[in-house]
């Protein structure tokens, strides 16, 4: 089967943002003087998309466009920049493109030179440009650039500031190195974008899904509490979902938080391996993970720093920061680990007495492998949910103590 990323037509819930990068550059064009603007969110939060609106207007009122893509493994000194004007070389008007090419000779980082020379060259020939024609520079994952490129667009905002330039940047907060985010900033605008709201992800995944099928209600109300107001996530999912994918199996796109559990020490990995699988109740926390409560509250804390997790400020719980940031961890848990911490999870639920649901007794019984258990606790989940007149959940139930039943019991 084929499939192929979704796109919604339009930009959804960045209204506000939009606005206002919008009139950041009418203030540019108007006033002759250079802005700079970092465009905050993790990943998938719709930086790039943004940018696009931006970067569509931008070439409406003939600005020229330039733009640097930063590299996670390519860290040559003014890559970014150098790729970005010769691209834009190539379709530039003649006497432009002159100057287009001269800044990439001024960076190329084989000729060896002096480097407020090298920025001297670059700022005349930007200097010759704009007396023609605005310039947008859009950098995207700043986060990524070499020290060099980041000095750059310093030198951009401070020695160009007289100029039509706009600059926008886009990075992780989570990823830019702490010394150069306070030097960067001084003097720039700062957009932050969180989770979209939750009618906001309906919209969008209801925008994508024109032309492509049709997804249950229920099940876009899942994806939507999956996405966590992330809607790279959502749309993922939904292709997940028109793939024939279940929901708790995490897209692609979640990887990047994989890897920041995995950057974390071997503590707060078992921590975070037990709440994905558990919740983040801190007492079943420490059970799970053989941990101390102690510890497992300064195992939160860096995972906090690494926007894994966050305290929830209505009721001042522990939470993940989106419901797919839980399954993507959960599905790193190594299978030899999953029964021994469903097993504690379970027995802890059980010594706490009725208050328990055996719905989730039977999902953590399931993971350990106890087939005795698995039965007798299936059997009360569909009997509590024939009390509930939910039907077709009991006979899931009732089909699952069946498959689990030893012989002769």
């Amino acid at each position: 089967m084929i499939s192929s990323p979704l796109v919604a037509p339009r930009l959804v819930g960045r209204d506000d943002e939009c606005a206002f990068l919008m009139r950041r550059l009418d203030t540019v064009l108007q006033q002759g003087s250079a802005s700079l603007t970092f465009v905050e969110g993790e990943a998938g939060m719709g930086k790039t998309r943004l940018l696009g609106e931006l970067r569509r207007r931008a070439r409406e009122l003939h600005v020229l466009v330039l733009d640097a893509h930063a590299l996670e493994h390519v860290r040559a000194p003014y890559a970014p920049f150098v790729l970005a004007v010769e691209r834009a070389a190539e379709t530039a008007p003649a006497a432009v493109a002159d100057d287009l090419r001269a800044i990439a000779a001024a960076l190329d980082p084989d000729v060896a030179q002096h480097k407020a020379k090298r920025l001297r060259a670059v700022a005349a020939a930007l200097r010759r440009i704009v007396r023609e024609r605005a310039v947008a520079i859009f950098v995207e994952d700043a986060h990524w650039a070499d020290r060099a490129s980041l000095d750059l667009l310093g030198f951009f905002a401070v020695e160009l500031a007289a100029t039509p330039l706009f600059i926008v940047a886009t990075q992780r907060p989570s990823e830019n190195p702490a010394d150069l985010a306070g030097a960067l900033r001084t003097g720039a605008h700062i957009v932050r974008l969180g989770p979209l709201a939750g009618r906001d992800v309906v919209t969008l995944l209801r925008e994508a899904l024109r032309g492509h099928g049709s997804i249950a209600a229920d099940r876009l109300r899942r994806i939507t509490q999956l996405a966590g107001g992330n809607p790279l996530f959502a749309l993922e999912l939904l292709r997940n979902a028109l793939a024939g994918a279940a929901d708790d199996v995490a897209p692609a796109i979640a990887y990047p938080v994989v890897q920041r559990w995995e950057s974390l020490d071997r503590t707060a990995r078992d921590v975070l391996a037990a709440a994905a699988a558990g919740g983040l109740d801190p007492e079943l926390v420490a059970h799970a993970s053989g941990r101390t409560a102690v510890e497992v509250e300064a195992a939160l804390e860096r995972a906090r720093r690494l926007h894994l997790v966050d305290v929830d400020r209505a009721t001042g719980r522990w939470r993940f920061q989106h419901a797919l940031t839980r399954a993507a961890i959960e599905a790193g848990i190594a299978p030899r680990l999953r029964p021994a911490i469903h097993r504690r999870i379970a027995e802890l639920l059980e010594a706490r007495g009725d208050s328990v649901e055996p719905a989730r007794l039977a999902y953590h019984w399931a993971f350990a492998g106890d087939a005795e258990r698995i039965v007798r606790s299936n059997e009360a989940a569909g009997d509590r949910a024939v009390a509930l007149h939910d039907y077709s959940t009991a006979l899931r139930f009732f089909e699952t103590a069946v498959r689990s039943a030893t012989a002769g019991a």
